[in-house]
């Protein structure tokens, strides 16, 4: 019913570190000026210790696509 190298399909994926670090500087940025220029929010420990765990957890997210798609 169906052609075996039809459904085949290879494409070769590399991350671009260029893009990351953009797009974590863009995450950053982002975060900074609504800090300095939210006038209603509610900035609590547990709220500030969320956001760097956030911002790790980032990295270590884009760090993974390129270390696995180096790998593959």
């Amino acid at each position: 019913m169906f052609d075996k190298d039809g459904l085949v399909i290879e494409k070769t994926i590399k991350d671009n570190i260029a893009y990351m670090l953009i797009m974590v500087t863009i995450i950053i940025v982002t975060m900074i000026t609504y800090f300095f220029k939210a006038q209603y929010v509610i900035v609590d420990v547990n709220f500030l210790k969320a956001s760097f765990v956030l911002l790790i957890n980032i990295v270590i997210h884009e760090l993974g696509h390129i270390l696995f798609f180096k790998m593959v």
